[in-house]
């Protein structure tokens, strides 16, 4: 069940959502999907690595599982950045199974920083000031979307 205040984010969101640089998201996806798979790769470690009360999340997975599923799932994303409901949809589903698989709301944090990181690195000289706005400020928004989507229990 989703409250009143929940709703209230969700219906912002939309609005956040009209509002992330498209144009720079789709171009600097589109110069670093080359080395996804190794972008992954080292996030996942770095992650782990940075945040270890994070690792009982990931224990029981097949990470090279999951390294795919988060490719698709950044994949899907940059695809319906054109498609904001569609978006959002993708995105409040996503936080209700990051919910269930027991993901706590500060997690996001970790993870946008570290993701930042790692794409930074993997971009070098093409990760300018704009790209790092645009990526951070889509994070922040798929983030609070996906912590909203967190069902009352």
């Amino acid at each position: 069940m989703i409250d009143p205040t929940q709703k209230k984010i969700l219906e912002e969101s939309t609005n956040e959502l009209l509002s992330l640089d498209i144009e720079v998201l789709e171009k600097s996806f589109t110069l670093l999907s080359p080395n996804f798979k190794s972008i992954v790769t080292h996030f996942y470690a770095e992650l782990l690595t940075h945040y270890p009360d994070m690792r009982p999340l990931f224990s029981h997975l097949d990470m090279v599982q999951q390294e795919a599923k988060m490719i698709h799932t950044i994949e899907v994303v940059i695809m319906s950045l054109r498609k904001p409901d569609q978006l959002l949809e993708v995105i409040k589903e996503l936080g209700f199974r990051h919910q269930g698989y027991g993901a706590k709301p500060e997690d996001f944090e970790h993870v946008n920083k570290t993701l930042l990181h790692v794409m930074s690195e993997f971009a070098a000289k093409a990760w300018t000031a704009e790209v790092e706005n645009a990526w951070e400020i889509a994070l922040q928004t798929i983030s609070k979307i996906m912590i909203a989507a967190y069902r009352k229990k």
